[in-house]
């Protein structure tokens, strides 16, 4: 009972989903407060531009990773490509 109950946490109420949850819970029930906290904060026009392409950077440094992590260089014996068949 104790692993369905892990895999379920891990699956179903991840660290992610809880940050998401807490997030759409300030906006609904501090609305007020997050505006005008946002509107506060400052980013000067050179730093908010480099600040715009960091998450397309971002995003391309995870397909690099993911790519090397499915296709490693080393691996020329294809060990995680060829699977048996049974």
């Amino acid at each position: 009972m104790k692993e369905f109950f892990e895999t379920l946490r891990f699956f179903v109420v991840s660290f992610e989903a809880v940050i998401v949850v807490l997030g759409v819970f300030a906006e609904a029930r501090y609305s007020d407060q997050v505006l005008t906290l946002v509107a506060s904060i400052k980013v000067p026009d050179e730093q908010l531009k480099y600040l715009v392409m960091l998450p397309a950077g971002l995003c391309g440094w995870a397909f690099v990773s993911g790519r090397k992590l499915l296709f490693p260089d080393k691996d020329k014996s294809n060990v995680l490509l060829d699977w048996p068949e049974s």
